[in-house]
């Protein structure tokens, strides 16, 4: 299996009003320029390996409810703190599924744009600009804290888009949550006329497949 729907119409409306359509970034860090062209991302939780600002000061003010729920090394920027919604579907998303949350950000494509064939936790990326790879290890600290033993999930807010994973293609639309694996080749199209705007996290010790 390499990617499955875990629902389907699920109300996602509260959740896209909050989305700051001012905040998104450019420069998408750590990712390809090519591969990632014309996709801007917003940055919730993040990998901070020596835990500096900007995320130092916001540790004293998570809420309660957020406890035991993000792995070490990891931590909520500044943007998280402005989405209340996101926050209450990553507790109910924790609640049903279990585990705890690495990285959570937001992508945002334009129609008739895509992010190029990659995977997750390799040396390189692969498509026009590159030769295409097989993942074999995480051969870097970073790596190994970002992919290693997390599954990556995708809530999609706005927008539908064609989303390929090692051949297989599937139809990814408002409302759906999908879990895939991000450590084989994977591409995504945005074939609509709307932005299309996906909710990914990566979670460690999840129980979705019970």
């Amino acid at each position: 299996m390499i990617m499955k729907k875990l629902l389907s119409g699920i109300d996602v409306a509260p959740i896209y009003n909050e989305i700051d359509m001012n905040l998104w970034e450019d420069s998408i860090k750590g990712h390809g320029p090519i591969t990632w062209k014309n996709t801007s991302a917003q940055f919730l939780i993040n990998y901070e390996e020596n835990f500096q600002e900007p995320f130092k000061k916001y540790i004293g003010s998570l809420p309660e409810d957020m406890g035991d729920m993000i792995l070490p090394d990891f931590w909520p920027t500044e943007f998280y703190f402005y989405y209340p919604q996101t926050h209450q579907f990553l507790l109910w998303f924790k609640k049903t599924y279990g585990g705890k949350f690495a990285r959570v950000m937001y992508y945002i494509t334009p129609p008739k744009n895509g992010v190029k064939t990659h995977a997750d936790g390799g040396s390189g990326t692969s498509g026009i600009d590159r030769p295409a790879y097989e993942v074999t290890e995480y051969d870097t600290p970073r790596k190994h804290a970002l992919y290693h033993k997390k599954d990556r999930f995708a809530l999609i807010i706005s927008g539908e888009y064609m989303f390929t994973v090692d051949e297989e293609t599937q139809c990814f639309k408002e409302g759906d949550l999908w879990w895939f694996n991000n450590k084989k080749l994977h591409s995504s199209y945005n074939h609509g006329d709307i932005n299309k705007i996906n909710l990914i996290f990566d979670v460690e010790g999840s129980r979705w497949r019970e």
